[in-house]
């Protein structure tokens, strides 16, 4: 087991193929996301006001949803 103790480097920045890579597969699991409480209401009533918010946006010409503020 690592020694929590020892401080260690965190990485100064980021390739941009890799902060790409994690952007998209966010979005593809909210896509999933919004999808599967499409298919079952009953799960989607599980997720609240912020769910119901999702659910209610229109969809864009691509099929997906439109972007959303992080903090909306």
């Amino acid at each position: 087991m690592p020694d929590l103790q020892t401080p260690f480097a965190l990485p100064q920045s980021i390739p941009q193929n890799v902060m790409l890579a994690v952007l998209n597969r966010c979005d593809e699991t909210r896509e999933f996301m919004i999808e599967m409480w499409r298919a079952n209401p009953n799960l989607a009533k599980q997720g609240g006001a912020k769910v119901a918010m999702l659910l209610s946006r229109p969809m864009n010409t691509s099929g997906t949803q439109d972007e959303i503020a992080p903090n909306s």
